[in-house]
């Protein structure tokens, strides 16, 4: 993962990265924001249900029923 991280080939990372789930929160790249594999990891933790119930940080926003984005 780390060599594909470095690339910022984001579109061929795991779908899901459980050994360093803070990589969700790196803002040094506006690639990484906006990448599928970002949000595909967040709904693994089942970060937008728990935001739904507890409200969402401030970088993110829910923008329908059940779709959310994050900057």
């Amino acid at each position: 993962m780390g060599a594909l991280w470095i690339l910022k080939a984001y579109d061929q990372l795991p779908e899901i990265i459980t050994d360093y789930p803070a990589v969700l929160w790196a803002r040094d790249d506006p690639a990484w924001l906006k990448s599928q594999s970002r949000k595909q990891m967040m709904q693994y933790w089942h970060l937008p249900d728990y935001w739904r119930k507890h409200g969402f940080p401030l970088q993110c926003r829910p923008i329908s029923e059940s779709a959310f984005e994050c900057n």
